[in-house]
């Protein structure tokens, strides 16, 4: 069942994708060069990180994995900061990001999302102990610890919270 999903996920991944790198010539490019330049973090689990055998691992890594076979190339996953991946993209860097990229309409504006093909909440982690905060709005004036540039960094910030 979890390949039936997988393919499904892929199949949708992969439209995306073509009408994405239709645009100007990138799959032309992509296939002369036979590989699929893929950006990542790698520390990221369950998404993108390192099994015991020190192997990138995660679902993203299989999503790639499948879009790249798709084209009908092999994947190349190039791990860098969160910072980096969006950065990549623009300069070309990187063919794509897959790396669990939250949608907004900023990015939007900029960039060619797949169909979602997971939804996930995001929640605030604080010691037990913590009766300072306990909600969003508890955050102004605190410290935050987020990527920077993450749509949870943005909501952090959003609230007042200084991230770190």
């Amino acid at each position: 069942m979890k390949k039936i999903v997988s393919a499904i996920v892929a199949l949708f991944l992969l439209l995306t994708a073509f009408s994405a790198l239709a645009e100007g010539d990138l799959l032309s490019e992509i296939r002369e060069r036979g590989t699929f330049v893929i950006a990542t973090e790698g520390n990221w689990s369950p998404w993108t990180y390192h099994d015991e055998n020190d192997q990138l691992v995660g679902l993203d890594v299989e999503i790639g994995t499948l879009i790249a076979e798709g084209l009908g190339v092999t994947p190349d996953f190039q791990e860098t900061d969160w910072d980096s991946i969006l950065a990549g993209v623009d300069s070309g860097r990187f063919d794509i990001a897959c790396n669990g990229v939250g949608y907004t309409e900023t990015r939007a504006e900029k960039y060619s999302f797949s169909t979602p093909y997971v939804y996930t909440h995001a929640v605030m982690v604080v010691a037990a102990d913590n009766e300072d905060i306990r909600t969003v709005e508890d955050l102004k004036g605190k410290k935050t610890a987020n990527s920077p540039s993450s749509t949870y960094a943005q909501i952090a910030e959003n609230q007042g919270a200084e991230v770190t």
